[in-house]
């Protein structure tokens, strides 16, 4: 059903059949749609918002990983793919234009601005692609290696939960239980999420770390 690959840190290289993040992508995005349902209907209209702007980065995310999957892009294309899907939390204006830096203390866009754009717009339009960018390639570089390119996202999954409040990690419950899961089989040696597995869990971590913080 899904492609193999060798596993080359195993004796012999068997196959590994690999893609199967893409059940991450569709657990998790209908699980945030039906929230996005259900707070819209009971008027929690920002967490309803949080959870539309989550699921559209995933399946932006899971798409891009997917066209990697099927013809194998290059480097120098795929690792500007991830500004897409930094796109609906530009537009749907999620985050806290409020950053603190190590080395310039707390920056408030909100106060900037650079020429005639508004400092608002450099951070939804620029700051934010960057932070996802550098995010979901840093997850993807960890593909190939058994157990690493789900692990350590899960772990700093759980600790994006653990800080944030208890309105907004309801986003990352199924999301991460699916994860998980799929860590469990990958640690083993039995599958691969592939490149659409570390895309989607990579931009999940850069979207949810935005949205939540307030």
């Amino acid at each position: 059903m899904f492609p193999k690959i060798p596993d080359r840190h195993k004796e012999g290289n068997p196959l590994v059949p690999t893609g199967l993040g893409v059940f991450y992508v569709l657990i998790s995005v209908i699980y945030l749609f039906l929230l996005h349902y259900y707070y819209g209907v009971n008027f929690h209209q920002e967490l309803s918002l949080q959870a539309l702007t989550l699921a559209v980065c995933i399946l932006f995310g899971g798409f891009m990983g997917l066209l990697d999957d099927w013809i194998d892009l290059r480097w120098r294309y795929k690792a500007f793919l991830p500004i897409v899907a930094a796109l609906p939390l530009g537009v749907l204006r999620q985050g806290t234009p409020i950053m603190s830096t190590y080395f310039f203390g707390k920056i408030d866009f909100c106060k900037l601005s650079f020429w005639i754009v508004p400092g608002e717009i450099i951070f939804y339009f620029a700051v934010i692609p960057l932070i996802v960018t550098i995010t979901t390639n840093a997850v993807n570089q960890l593909g190939g290696l058994n157990g690493l390119e789900t692990i350590c996202p899960s772990i700093v999954l759980i600790a994006l939960m653990v800080v944030s409040n208890s309105e907004t990690r309801i986003l990352l419950f199924i999301p991460l239980i699916t994860y998980l899961v799929l860590a469990f089989f990958n640690f083993q040696g039995k599958i691969f999420v592939g490149n659409t597995g570390s895309f989607a869990i990579g931009i999940t971590i850069a979207a949810y770390a935005l949205i939540a913080n307030r």
